[in-house]
């Protein structure tokens, strides 16, 4: 398993069906009795209900044909394709605002469509020679913090390291389908000011780090899954939602959990032997595909 796909993404108008057409049943009930009123009330009540579990019904459909293909060991694109274009237009059916809901929380990479993609919303550290990504997590909170979590690879007998960038994140403009609270298929714009490198050494926009922005479209987003693209819609990142990001991180890096949640230790630097005996066994991980394409 690994990550590889593009697509590009199409705008446009909400499909129709939305929370637009439902607020429209509600016009022209002047001179309706109470009851009928009533009736009106039950009967667009009862519509949204079965808008609701026809969207989450559709959703989970795709997003479970989706994740089988990025687990598949036999990926198909044109299939992740379809499920993530279909994704996107399911999304735009619904209020604006619903994926912003969803994005609260820690998100552990599935798929990606090339390393450049990785590269590209991350520190970009995975191009230097003899290095890769292993592993990737994200993490929003409701505050407007986001944190990204790159688990490299050092061809060597090296440990992974970890490089971990911090900043913020936020809705660019009011346009384009933008509200006060939500957004719609496009301007989720994060913001890195600060990186902790595999040394633990912190470096801010004082000390040399370079604040950047990243312009990303959050294409569809629900308890599961989150997809998003980068580069004007060309460039695919699928997260699966995490529920242990801390003792996933500590497994990485080759780390034990104490008492209270402390880290005890870390496990010895790995011996070239090993590295050789871990390639031979033909470990998978998400990441293969990439470096071996």
């Amino acid at each position: 398993g690994g990550f590889w796909g593009a697509l590009p993404l199409g705008g446009g108008a909400r499909a129709p069906g939305g929370c637009g057409a439902m607020r429209m049943a509600g016009t022209g009930t002047s001179g309706m009795s109470r009851k009928e009123k009533q009736r009106l009330k039950k009967a667009e009540k009862q519509a949204a209900r079965e808008a609701r579990k026809g969207f989450k019904e559709a959703a989970d459909t795709l997003v479970d044909d989706l994740m089988d293909e990025v687990e598949s060991s036999s990926r198909n694109v044109g299939e992740i394709e379809r499920c993530i274009s279909s994704l996107g237009e399911l999304q735009r059916s619904q209020p604006e605002g619903a994926e912003l809901k969803a994005l609260p929380g820690d998100w552990k990479l599935a798929y990606t469509d090339s390393a450049d993609t990785i590269n590209a919303f991350g520190t970009g550290l995975g191009a230097l020679p003899g290095t890769s990504i292993k592993e990737m997590f994200l993490s929003f909170n409701d505050k407007g913090q986001v944190e990204v979590n790159e688990v490299c690879r050092v061809l060597g007998p090296f440990p992974n390291l970890r490089n971990k960038l911090e900043g913020t994140w936020k809705l660019q403009g009011r346009r384009a389908g933008f509200t006060a609270d939500g957004v719609a298929e496009e301007g989720l714009v994060v913001r890195y000011e600060q990186m902790t490198d595999g040394r633990d050494k912190l470096t801010t926009g004082k000390t040399g780090f370079k604040v950047r922005d990243v312009i990303t479209d959050c294409v569809f987003a629900n308890d599961e899954l989150l997809v998003m693209t980068v580069g004007g819609g060309a460039n695919q990142l699928v997260f699966e939602r995490e529920d242990d990001m801390a003792k996933e991180l500590t497994k990485l890096l080759g780390q034990k959990i104490g008492e209270g949640g402390k880290v005890e230790e870390e496990a010895p630097p790995s011996t070239l032997i090993e590295n050789i005996a871990q390639v031979a066994t033909g470990a998978k991980s998400p990441w293969d595909a990439i470096f071996k394409k």
